[in-house]
């Protein structure tokens, strides 16, 4: 019988193709404001995915290889976060999420352990208290720290698989802070600490923080350039001495980090898009206005994912990302300038 990919495709297309991992939006609404997350700029229009919605993307869920349970907002603000965990792993798919932990008492960080939650994501980009509260305001560093620890002290209680991450936003005024970040993580029982450029932020003024050339944010002097390479590198050896296992996102790369191909992102109006930057949310990290509002190729409501899947709209844009050609949809992103192109189009 010919897989939902050879259906929509062809076959020869779909022997190049998987879907990785699906983002469901639980929660487009936030605790805190972070000065690097754009999230920070949504006055109006935060809300959360009602399980009504949820429930209409599960009888799909198992084409993914992986789930995110987590978009813009912060998904420990959702009442019914642990069931729809419970929910996702019936499908026996890889179930993850990101928060900046402030909300993780003990009792939901035993819940989400006993609903065999596959990655849990701490973002938190300092390691001293006055840092940590300037980027990420309404947070308090030490309840954070505090929520972590006691995370992973539950994990090795009970013997879980939950794998546990830290993920850290570069920007210039917290570059001094990343090895001590690092070694913080180590004594609260982290496993992987992850490094993230910064790429988008609630004004131009703050993407001037950026530490790689985003074509918005002034290019960085040879002195700036060295002195990021050289806390990379010891970041890198102390990662070694501590037996971390430490991710660093690329500055260039080939190809679009956020696998538009293999990814896909259902906001939690139930909009349905290839990446969680081409959504109804004003939230794309755009050099200038993009040449399209949105694109969204679908809502949950009015078809299921896999007639959304099949639509020409969607196959359109993929395939023209496995064509080698960029689509419309994604011109004058700060991703692109990654890829080694000027992504602002004259």
């Amino acid at each position: 019988m010919a897989s939902l990919f050879e259906k929509i495709f062809g076959k020869k297309m779909a022997i190049k193709r998987y879907l990785r991992e699906l983002h469901i939006e639980t929660s487009f609404a936030c605790n805190l404001s972070c000065i690097m997350c754009p999230m920070s700029a949504q006055i109006k229009g935060q809300g959360l995915m009602n399980y009504e919605t949820f429930s209409k993307i599960l009888p799909n869920i198992s084409l993914f290889k992986r789930v995110a349970l987590s978009g813009f907002g912060e998904p420990l603000i959702h009442k019914e976060i642990v069931k729809m965990v419970y929910e996702t792993k019936k499908h026996s798919v890889f179930t993850n999420m990101s928060t900046n932990g402030l909300l993780l008492s003990s009792n939901l960080a035993k819940e989400l352990i006993d609903a065999n939650l596959d990655l849990i994501t701490f973002s938190i980009d300092a390691a001293k208290k006055e840092t940590y509260e300037k980027i990420r305001r309404g947070s308090r560093f030490e309840q954070v720290l505090e929520n972590i620890e006691n995370f992973t002290n539950l994990c090795l209680q009970k013997g879980c698989n939950t794998y546990t991450q830290w993920i850290y936003v570069l920007m210039e005024n917290n570059l001094d802070e990343v090895v001590d970040a690092l070694r913080l993580s180590k004594e609260l029982g982290v496993i992987r600490f992850v490094v993230k450029h910064m790429e988008t932020a609630t004004d131009t003024n703050e993407l001037t923080q950026a530490l790689f050339n985003t074509f918005l944010a002034p290019d960085l002097s040879k002195e700036e350039i060295k002195k990021r390479d050289q806390v990379l590198d010891e970041l890198k050896s102390w990662a070694e001495k501590l037996k971390m296992y430490l991710v660093i996102h690329p500055i260039k790369t080939k190809t679009c980090i956020a696998y538009p191909v293999e990814n896909l992102f259902i906001d939690y109006k139930g909009n349905v898009s290839p990446c969680c930057y081409l959504t109804t949310h004003s939230v794309r990290p755009y050099l200038k206005n993009p040449e399209t509002e949105n694109f969204v190729v679908g809502n949950i409501w009015e078809n299921s994912l896999s007639r959304i899947l099949s639509n020409e709209q969607y196959r359109k844009f993929v395939g023209g990302w496995m064509k080698n050609s960029i689509p419309i949809e994604c011109k004058g992103c700060v991703q692109i300038a990654r890829m080694g192109l000027n992504p602002v189009r004259n």
